[in-house]
């Protein structure tokens, strides 16, 4: 799915609402892709068969995705922000294209880069994040 479509879908989703900023909503497009890719994970069989300890190491990274989500929604008083995290990322973990570059890029669904790419993903969109709200 390109992403132009998957921005047009978080903003869609804001028809009648006040919206955070354009930059802010390509920030959340962003943690929908990691948590497309993470769910991946969580519903392989693959991951059935973690330790508990590395199970909870991706369930942190939806916990961090969902952290960040909860600061946009208090800074812009937006009660919409989750509901098109998650709708974003349904709509990419169901995309062909996405399962394919999945595919190619990892080896395994629960991979321990997935897990480290995820996580430097997620720190470097806070850092834009909180950037733009304290810009605000």
């Amino acid at each position: 799915m390109k992403l132009a479509t998957l921005f047009l879908c978080l903003v869609s989703t804001y028809a009648s609402a006040v919206k955070p900023p354009a930059e802010v909503l390509s920030q959340m497009e962003t943690m929908a892709t990691v948590q497309a890719a993470i769910e991946i994970c969580l519903n392989s069989t693959e991951y059935k068969n973690l330790s508990a300890t590395e199970a909870l190491k991706f369930h942190d990274v939806s916990l961090t995705a969902s952290n960040i989500i909860e600061s946009i929604e208090k800074r812009y008083d937006d009660q919409y922000a989750y509901m098109a995290f998650i709708t974003a990322s349904i709509k990419i973990s169901e995309s062909l294209e996405f399962k394919r570059d999945f595919a190619k890029t990892y080896s395994r669904k629960c991979a321990q880069q997935l897990l480290t790419d995820s996580n430097q993903t997620l720190n470097s969109v806070r850092t834009r994040i909180n950037a733009l709200i304290k810009k605000k």
